[in-house]
């Protein structure tokens, strides 16, 4: 402990006039001041805290006495003068011998105090201290913040105060008997409380006692249980509810215990049938098997092969099979069943197949036995094969039938609009403008309808372009006139301000094709450039035939193919993510792969997302002279 500034006054103040005392002495002579030194000296000691402080106060005191003793040695004429000295030493450091004892005791009665106020201050249960006649002498800040009390003001009020009036004449009884008789073992015991703000609470409390000075005094250790309250709560009622269910489980089980002995007794009352049902049991045979997957018994008509006079013989290749598939089916699987579970599979036997259903015979609380039907349904699969591949010539009929909806959609709108156009633009000639433009107009509506016939008919045999039965079918055409025609059909397509750049190259311009396919592979292409460019937009169209090759490229400005999707771009049904505002089928250019391919070509495409694509188109070159074989298509 480190000395206080008072305490280093005091002893400061002491050494100085123990000083003074020592220089009277020394210098006037006067040998009463031994008597005041000694006694400032004790003082001294008695405020020193430290170590070190007794030490120093206890050396200075005794070279002051040594130092008078010897000063004045001559002039003594006493002894009992120099024994009166050298007690005087001894007295002090016995005196702080002592005060050494009486400070290391008092620390240590100083530091248990401080550990009790604090176990006290800090304890999480309510404490509290009471005389014999139930006053409240302290209480700790746990149990005042429980009931709600401020500090200290528990403090002269009687210990009822604490637990609800009605329950205070019972509780006081317990009090005082405690009182009378108390025990040397803590009573525990729950009671009500009240809280300061007037609400009850359950609590629990614990009295035990002491005696100062032979007087009674009541210690109670008081804990807040409404926490601990709901759980036994919780507690009582889960064992209820698991009372509850094991009288059900039991019920139950006794049910089914009754239940299973009833079909037991019942199974082996109709044994006697068995035989018989099994012996006549069609398509399949029935049996039962034990633990080894042994017949124990066996019988059905699938087992009597041949018949002669001598009787039935029995198909044993058919038995081996099914014990072998029945043992064989999964791992365990037979296991299970003798365990109470049921199994069913198929298995084929030669040309034949077997359903094969094995369900545990209950016994005397195990399985010995299991029930087998191993059911011939050879025709059922063969039914539901057929029945299969029905269903799946109606869902391609029907896709069929979506896609030709689709199509025609798609590609009957250039023909209908040029037919719509030009009836229009006549309706409204008259005179000389009308016998001008009336022969030009009723040509493209001819060509329009006749495109339209063609169409159609390949719609109609859509189904077997998908099959690989339709060809190209070949006839003369002058390509550049089926460009321009085309472009001129197509032109009431465009947008505001698109235009239509044309360019023929070669010198060959009458050749061989497929009139149909090629007007609907470039037909595809122009839509398809017209819809994706903007307005005010050219469309560059180049027909070149060079060497032995027809080359059409159509190349457009428009919104382009993100670079990821072209891997897609003749997917059937398949557009890109940049059209999805654009109305489109995901067809048309999957057509015109197809049709590219009927004329034993191929197409290619260049395309950069925003600034535009390219499909080029490469046919081989088919003239009059060229050995072609036409072919039609198939009806």
């Amino acid at each position: 402990m480190k000395p206080s500034f008072e305490h280093s006054r005091r002893l400061l103040m002491g050494t100085l006039m123990m000083t003074l005392i020592f220089i009277i002495e020394v210098y006037v002579g006067s040998l009463s001041g031994t008597a005041g030194y000694i006694l400032i000296v004790f003082c001294l000691l008695w405020y020193a805290r430290t170590r070190l402080s007794l030490i120093i106060v206890g050396a200075i005191s005794t070279v002051f006495l040594i130092s008078a003793l010897l000063l004045h040695f001559a002039a003594i004429e006493e002894v009992a003068v120099v024994i009166n000295r050298i007690l005087s030493v001894v007295a002090i450091w016995m005196a702080i011998t002592f005060t050494f004892r009486f400070n290391r005791l008092y620390e240590q009665q100083r530091t248990k105090s401080g550990q009790l106020h604090a176990l006290f201050d800090n304890a999480n249960e309510g404490i509290l201290f009471a005389d014999n006649s139930g006053k409240i002498i302290l209480t700790n800040p746990f149990l005042e913040r429980m009931f709600g009390y401020q500090r200290g003001e528990l403090a002269g009020h009687d210990i009822q105060a604490l637990t609800p009036e009605k329950y205070q004449r019972q509780n006081a009884r317990y009090l005082q008997k405690y009182i009378r008789k108390p025990l040397n073992r803590p009573v525990t015991q729950e009671f009500w409380a009240i809280h300061a703000d007037g609400h009850e609470f359950p609590a629990e409390i614990s009295l035990s006692h002491f005696y100062d000075k032979g007087e009674l005094f009541i210690i109670a250790f008081i804990l807040d249980i409404t926490e601990k309250k709901k759980h036994q709560q919780m507690i009582e009622a889960n064992f209820s509810r698991i009372r509850n269910y094991n009288i059900e489980l039991e019920d139950k089980v006794k049910q089914r215990t009754l239940e299973l002995e009833h079909t037991n007794q019942a199974l082996q009352k109709s044994q006697h049938l068995y035989k018989s049902m099994a012996h006549y049991f069609p398509d399949g045979i029935m049996g039962v098997l034990d633990k080894e997957v042994r017949y124990l018994l066996v019988d059905g008509q699938d087992l009597k092969t041949t018949r002669s006079g001598d009787g039935v013989a029995i198909d044993n290749e058919l038995l081996g099979h099914i014990r072998s598939a029945i043992m064989n089916y999964a791992a365990g699987a037979v296991g299970r069943v003798f365990k109470g579970e049921n199994l069913s599979f198929d298995t084929a036997v030669n040309d034949k197949i077997y359903n094969i259903t094995v369900v545990p015979i209950p016994g005397n609380n195990q399985v010995n036995e299991v029930f087998f039907v191993a059911k011939n349904i050879t025709s059922q699969k063969q039914l539901e094969q057929d029945l299969i591949k029905n269903l799946e010539r109606e869902k391609e009929l029907s896709l069929l039938k979506s896609r030709f909806v689709t199509m025609a959609s798609h590609e009957f709108r250039t023909p209908l609009t040029t037919i719509l156009s030009s009836a229009f633009l006549m309706e409204h000639y008259t005179g000389k403008q009308l016998d001008t433009e009336k022969t030009k107009h009723l040509g493209r509506i001819k060509r329009a309808v006749q495109g339209l016939t063609d169409l159609l008919n390949d719609f109609l045999s859509l189904g077997k372009l998908e099959e690989g039965k339709v060809h190209a079918v070949y006839s003369e055409i002058n390509l550049q006139q089926f460009f321009e025609d085309l472009l001129q059909e197509i032109d009431l397509l465009k947008k505001d301000g698109q235009n239509f750049r044309f360019e023929f190259l070669g010198e060959i311009k009458e050749l061989m094709t497929d009139r149909y396919l090629l007007r609907n592979i470039v037909v595809n292409l122009l839509s398809n450039a017209i819809k994706y460019s903007p307005a005010s937009s050219d469309i560059e169209v180049i027909a070149a035939v060079t060497g032995k090759q027809i080359t059409i490229q159509v190349t457009d400005h428009g919104i382009g193919i993100p670079e990821d999707e072209h891997r897609h771009i003749f997917t059937r049904f398949f557009r890109a993510q940049n059209v999805n505002e654009i109305q489109g089928t995901g067809l048309g250019l999957n057509i015109v792969k197809k049709h590219v391919k009927l004329l034993n070509g191929n197409i290619d495409f260049i395309s950069r997302l925003n600034e535009g694509t390219t499909f080029t188109v490469n046919l081989p070159l088919v003239t009059n002279e060229t050995n072609l074989t036409k072919t039609k298509v198939l009806t």
